[in-house]
């Protein structure tokens, strides 16, 4: 239940953006054209934009990548950049596409080999929300009870990081890699804490 709480609040808050302040709030306009439709906004244009790019960016070189400075020209519509640039066309190597912009720098190796650092993050969680039903039914000890929601909470926090990284590159971003390092620190110690106890 709360990787599907993750996943629908991750949804819902990329679809539904909050209104400015002083905008007219309709429940029916809320819920219509703007839940309904990823195009019509500035910053939502872009990111369209974007997208093919990247894709043709990210086959010149699928299985090793380009690099780290690998950069690609879209047409934008965002008018902050319009202002400097009349023609629209702008050059970055920063893209919103999380796993596009993994995929473009490290190609697909890099991005199985990232995902393999991903699950030995989570392996130890894993293993304590097996051990959950012996919670639920009483037959372990008290002291495991903690120890699993801790387990449920890093596997939930990993989950909403993986369904953030589709639209925003989280995973590259030192938030996001921040909180990995943070679990696997704590993931680390619980090995170690059973390893002691067996």
């Amino acid at each position: 239940m709360s990787v599907v709480c993750a996943a629908l609040l991750v949804v819902a808050s990329y679809s539904l953006p909050f209104p400015r302040k002083g905008a007219s709030v309709s429940l029916a306009s809320l819920l219509g054209e703007r839940a309904l439709s990823l195009s019509g906004e500035a910053a939502a244009n872009s990111r369209w934009a974007l997208l093919p790019v990247l894709w043709q960016a990210g086959l010149k070189h699928p299985l090793i990548g380009s690099g780290l400075g690998a950069t690609v020209t879209y047409t934008t519509s965002d008018p902050r950049l319009l202002a400097d640039l009349p023609t629209g066309e702008y050059v970055t190597f920063a893209f919103e596409w999380g796993y596009h912009d993994l995929w473009l720098k490290f190609g697909l190796l890099g991005l199985a080999v990232y995902g393999w650092l991903l699950w030995a993050i989570a392996a130890p969680f894993w293993r304590l929300i097996r051990r959950s039903r012996r919670v639920l039914s009483g037959s372990a000890a008290d002291g495991d009870r903690p120890a699993v929601l801790l387990a449920v909470g890093a596997i939930t926090a990993m989950t909403a990081l993986l369904f953030t990284n589709v639209f925003s590159p989280y995973l590259n971003h030192p938030l996001g890699i921040g909180l990995m390092m943070c679990l696997g620190a704590v993931g680390a110690w619980r090995l170690l804490e059973a390893e002691a106890q067996s």
